[in-house]
């Protein structure tokens, strides 16, 4: 597991959490060694042992009609947090939830964890990563993300922020999306 991944998306010379190399428990300690490692400048991080807690909570807050569902394992370089879905799969392999809190949206995705990164990461990057608008933003912002820090919406989506280039700035993963989680709890009313 995670050997293609790696592979594509090589590890980037990023400093992780203090807990770097020490992965979340249960299913999620699946990322071994990994965790707490910047792959692709920022492209995609997988969660160690505390940034996997400080992610469940942040998660927690922003939606909490998902409780019981979240149990981060990876994020985006968009701040999205990736979860183990234990209401789907089976308890040994649970399928994945996406939580975007700049789209205000959780998504379900149709593939257990144990083929996430190998397979649904690899073979459909874009759709994944949002990896094409990664590339466009890299290119006037060439320093690798921080691993705690995210490329946010300053408007987002759903209070009609646009889904461009111009709307992302660098911001601290924990600030973002506590903010943006009272947003899309006042939106939702």
């Amino acid at each position: 597991m995670l050997e293609r991944l790696v592979s594509l998306i090589p590890p980037s010379p990023v400093e992780g959490p203090a807990d770097a190399g020490s992965p979340p428990s249960g299913v999620r300690g699946a990322v071994g060694r990994l965790a707490g490692t910047t792959l692709g400048q920022g492209l995609y991080r997988l969660h160690s042992r505390s940034s996997a807690a400080a992610a469940d909570a942040l998660v927690a807050r922003a939606y909490p009609d998902f409780e019981g569902r979240i149990a981060c394992f990876g994020m985006d370089w968009l701040g999205r947090q990736f979860s183990l879905d234990p209401t789907r799969g089976t308890p040994g392999d649970p399928e994945v939830l996406l939580y975007d809190v700049g789209a205000g949206e959780a998504l379900e995705i149709s593939s257990p964890f144990s083929l996430f990164h190998d397979s649904e990461l690899i073979d459909y990057t874009d759709a994944a990563l949002a990896s094409e608008f990664f590339e466009a933003w890299l290119r006037g912002n060439p320093d690798p993300i921080r691993f705690d820090r995210c490329v946010g919406y300053q408007v987002p989506l759903f209070l009609g922020g646009a889904d461009e280039l111009r709307n992302l700035s660098v911001t601290d993963l924990d600030v973002y999306w506590t903010l943006t989680g009272e947003l899309r709890a006042s939106a939702l009313g």
